[in-house]
C-alpha cells in the first residue's frame, strides 16, 4: 500500500508515479493535465489578443466596437 508523500501535493505527477488502480491517483493525475493544458491555451490565446489589440497588458478589453459587416445597419445579410 502507498503511502501519502508530501511532494505529491506540490510536485506534478506522471503515470508512472500513480497507482492507476487507484481512481483517486488517477483523477488527480487527469484533472492536473487537462488543467495544465487549458492554462497554456489561455496564455496563448491572452498573448494573440494582446499583440492584435484586443486587449490591454493586464487583459482588459479595447475595443468593444463591431466591425463595420457585423453592425445592425451594415445591411448585410449571412443567408441565415
Amino acid at each position: 500500500m502507498r503511502t501519502y508523500n508530501a511532494d505529491m501535493a506540490t510536485k506534478p505527477v506522471s503515470v508512472d508515479d500513480i497507482d492507476v488502480e487507484n481512481e483517486e491517483e488517477y483523477d488527480r493525475f487527469i484533472e492536473e493535465h487537462v488543467l495544465a493544458e487549458g492554462d497554456e491555451i489561455y496564455r496563448l490565446q491572452r498573448e494573440d489578443a494582446f499583440r492584435r489589440g484586443i486587449v490591454d497588458s493586464t487583459g482588459n478589453l479595447i475595443k468593444r466596437e463591431l466591425p463595420d459587416d457585423m453592425r445592425d445597419d451594415a445591411g448585410t445579410d449571412f443567408g441565415g
